[in-house]
C-alpha cells in the first residue's frame, strides 16, 4: 500500500513521486500539495480505525467474561462428573475380587485427581470473571 507519510519523509521517494506527477503535466508545487493531502487523509483514516477499535473494547471485554463464565461452568460440571465416577469406583472396590482391585483403584485415583484439577480450574475461571 502507498504510504504518503513515508514518501514525504524519504527524499528519494518524494522526488520519484513528484517526478511521476510532473511528467503528467502537474507542477512540483501541486504534486507536493497532493502528497501532503494524501498523508493527512491516511493519518485521519488510521485515527478513525483506532477509535473504532477502542469503541469495540467493551464488547470484547464482555465476551471474554462470558467465555470465562462458561469455562467455569463447564469445568465445574466436569469436576462433578468425575466426583461421581470416583464414587462409583469406590463402590466397585468393595464388590470386586482381589485380581480386579488394582484396576478399580487406578480408576478411583485418576477420577479423584482429575476432579480436583477440574475444580481448581473452575475456581480460577470463576475468580477471574469476578474482577
Amino acid at each position: 500500500m502507498f504510504d504518503a507519510q513515508q514518501t514525504l519523509n524519504d527524499p528519494a521517494r518524494r522526488a520519484a513521486f513528484v517526478a511521476g506527477l510532473t511528467s503528467c503535466g502537474t507542477t512540483k508545487k501541486e504534486a507536493t500539495r497532493i502528497l501532503n493531502q494524501r498523508a493527512k487523509s491516511q493519518a485521519a483514516d488510521i485515527e478513525r480505525e483506532k477509535e473504532r477499535r477502542y469503541a469495540a473494547f467493551p464488547e470484547l471485554e464482555n465476551r471474554a467474561r462470558e467465555t470465562a463464565a462458561r469455562a467455569a461452568r463447564e469445568l465445574e460440571a466436569a469436576a462433578r462428573a468425575l466426583r461421581h465416577a470416583n464414587a462409583l469406583f469406590f463402590t466397585l472396590k468393595g464388590m470386586v475380587s482381589a485380581d480386579e482391585l488394582s484396576l478399580v483403584e487406578i480408576g478411583e485415583e485418576q477420577a479423584g485427581m482429575y476432579a480436583e484439577r477440574a475444580q481448581d480450574e473452575a475456581r480460577y475461571f470463576a475468580e477471574g470473571r469476578d474482577e
